[in-house]
Parts: structure tokens; C-alpha cells; sequence
């Protein structure tokens, strides 16, 4: 059976749509890859107990060069994510040259995290959690592992944050 044109131009479209599809893959692929290298979730031992933060570093970070660090305090019952998603940070740090921390507050079961805020809230306030530790044990320990610029940060009290709702209650 011979092929007709439009057997054999099916078949083309049809093979280019599968490169086209493979290569497209394999980007995506690598661009998940490379965010997943950039975001990375971490923890920290403060007063006993173990914190977690997600970290967003630069796609193109020069260990050689400072670079600032901001932190996003998520809102009551978010997480380190969800600050992300709702602020752009991230976007916005790969465009300007700075680094990104996403501190999580604490709860009872690991959901809906809260800040201790002296007056309020929930988990964090009922066991006394020390989260102004936290975030000075957080920043040292990132000052420690990258390349932070102290000129503006050598102080936590100078260090840009960047708060959703309730965490706005912690100064």
C-alpha cells in the first residue's frame, strides 16, 4: 500500500507536533527544575523547637556579589507559599537582585500557622512561641550561608519585611 500526500503530510504534522511537544517537555521540565533548585524549603532549630522557611534565591545568584534579603511574614493561617503566591515577591526579587525568605509561624498540627504577636493569636501566642527569635536566628543563619548585604541589614530592625495581615501585628 503506497502512501498518499496526505497520508505522508498527516504523518509530518503529526511527527513535528510530537518534537515540538518533547522539546516543549524537556523546558518545562528544566524550568521546573531550576525554580525547584531556587525555592527550597529548610528548617531551623530556635528555642527548641524546629522552624521552617522557604528561601527564594536569584536564578543567576553570584555567591561573590551581596545581595539583600527581604523577609514575607505570611498572614494568619497561611503558609510560607501562600505569602509567595499573594506577593510577588519572588517576581519581583529575580527582576530587582535580592533574595527572598518565607518564614512559617507555628501551630498545633502543622496547619494554619499563626505568629505570636504578644495580644494575639492562636498557637503561637497560647505556648509563648518566640518568633522575633526566630526570624534573628533566620536571618544570621542566611548571613551565614549567602552573600547577604549587611550594609543595609546589619540590624534586623533595618531589615526590609514584608508582611501579610495578621503578621503585620509583630514590630
Amino acid at each position: 500500500m503506497s502512501a498518499t500526500p496526505k497520508r505522508l503530510r498527516r504523518t509530518a504534522v503529526t511527527a513535528v507536533a510530537i518534537i515540538a511537544i518533547a522539546i516543549a517537555g524537556g523546558v518545562f521540565r528544566r524550568q521546573a527544575e531550576a525554580a525547584e533548585i531556587r525555592d527550597r524549603s529548610n528548617t531551623i532549630q530556635v528555642g527548641g523547637r524546629t522552624r521552617s522557611y522557604l528561601l527564594h534565591v536569584l536564578p543567576n545568584y553570584n555567591a561573590t556579589i551581596p545581595v539583600p534579603l527581604v523577609l514575607v511574614l505570611h498572614g494568619a493561617t497561611q503558609s510560607p507559599a501562600s505569602a509567595e503566591r499573594m506577593s510577588g515577591m519572588s517576581e519581583l526579587a529575580d527582576r530587582e537582585g535580592f533574595l527572598v525568605a518565607y518564614p512559617s509561624g507555628t501551630s498545633r498540627f502543622g496547619r494554619m500557622p499563626t505568629w505570636n504577636a504578644g495580644n494575639c493569636c492562636g498557637y503561637a501566642l497560647n505556648n509563648n512561641i518566640d518568633d522575633v527569635g526566630f526570624v534573628r536566628a533566620l536571618i544570621q543563619r542566611l548571613k551565614k550561608e549567602y552573600n547577604v548585604d549587611t550594609s543595609a541589614s546589619a540590624d534586623p530592625c533595618q531589615m526590609p519585611v514584608d508582611q501579610l495581615q495578621l503578621s503585620s501585628m509583630m514590630q
